[in-house]
């Protein structure tokens, strides 16, 4: 029996359609497989993207936490980002490489080992790491990509003082300076008595006109509560500072020392004079360490906050505190 030339025809056209649609199912599979691996490899490197941002976030939150503008400051920053445990990978690859750089402010200048560390407030923390690839060299070659992350962190400038503040109030050295004109490690007066008795950041510097007896307390002074204020950081209703407004001044009585001796005696180190050895013993809890404002010595206007290391006080002696640097603040994210 005979084919057709139809049938024949039919059979060669029907052959040639179904290696068409093979060809079309094959060349549209590999595509859609190459697709399927660019998106896993995307999909990967996006997550090792979050995973290093997230670190170099938490890392630089904490080491920010720790800058009060001393060696001991920086290397503790430093510290804090070396020991941190976030990994990437699903949590199973340790960081490497991470870069730590201090500044004044966030635009910088960068320094990573600084030999001078007043007025770094700012930290950076920068992270690379190389993602391995699993579909991609398949069509570029490459097996690996670099994935950078970067976070800038630091306190925000203290505006106002609504709870917990000292009531006590430095006078600033020069309102036009940085600081104030005050310098960290210097021993500032934080009550003048009438024989205008100073300290020696006081002292030392001819641009500060006051040398005599002036009330540097602060808000509620009423029997009993100064003492409290004191001694126990409590703050009456209604006592709240701002920069630019004139600091409620009060009188301060004489039996005030026996509550600044009393806060100095709640702290572990009562007696280190300065902030370096302080912050060295590892028996410190910070009671010494208080937040001040800080105000023009003509008009009495809130210029800004500091911290200060009370000093070991005794009767008839100038009272005295060590400028740490300025007020805390918040510690954020900046960039």
């Amino acid at each position: 029996m005979s084919v057709s030339a139809d049938n024949g025809f039919k059979m060669s056209h029907s052959n040639r359609q179904r290696g068409s649609v093979l060809f079309v199912t094959l060349v549209g599979t590999i595509v859609m497989i190459g697709f399927l691996g660019l998106c896993v490899d995307a999909g990967r490197l996006y997550i090792a993207r979050n995973e290093s941002q997230a670190y170099a976030d938490s890392v630089a939150l904490s080491a920010a936490m720790h800058l009060d503008e001393t060696p001991a400051g920086i290397a503790a920053a430093k510290e804090a980002v070396a020991t941190n445990g976030n990994r990437w990978n699903f949590g199973t690859s340790q960081f490497s490489g991470t870069v730590t750089e201090f500044a004044k402010s966030a635009d910088g200048p960068w320094i990573e080992n600084p030999e001078q560390t007043a007025g770094l407030s700012v930290v950076r923390v920068r992270t690379t790491l190389s993602a391995g690839l699993i579909f991609v060299p398949a069509f570029i070659g490459r097996t690996m990509q670099t994935v950078n992350a970067s976070a800038v962190a630091g306190r925000t400038a203290q505006t106002g003082l609504a709870q917990s503040g000292f009531p006590f109030s430095p006078l600033a050295i020069n309102a036009a300076e940085p600081a104030f004109g005050m310098v960290a490690g210097t021993n500032y007066t934080i009550r003048y008595d009438a024989a205008g008795k100073a300290c020696d950041g006081d002292l030392a510097s001819a641009a500060h006109l006051r040398n005599g007896p002036l009330h540097t307390a602060w808000g509620d002074a009423s029997p009993g509560i100064l003492s409290r204020r004191i001694v126990e950081g409590y703050q009456s209703p209604g006592d709240s500072l701002s920069i630019g407004k004139p600091l409620p001044g009060t009188a301060q009585p004489d039996e005030d020392i026996t509550a600044l001796q009393a806060r100095i005696g709640q702290d572990g180190d009562s007696t280190s004079t300065t902030y370096a050895a302080y912050k060295a013993n590892s028996t410190h809890n910070d009671r010494r360490v208080v937040t001040m404002p800080i105000q023009d010595e003509e008009s009495t206007a809130v210029l800004g906050f500091g911290d200060f290391l009370l000093l070991p006080v005794t009767k008839g002696a100038p009272w005295c505190a060590a400028y740490i640097g300025a007020g805390a603040g918040q510690v954020r994210l900046l960039r």
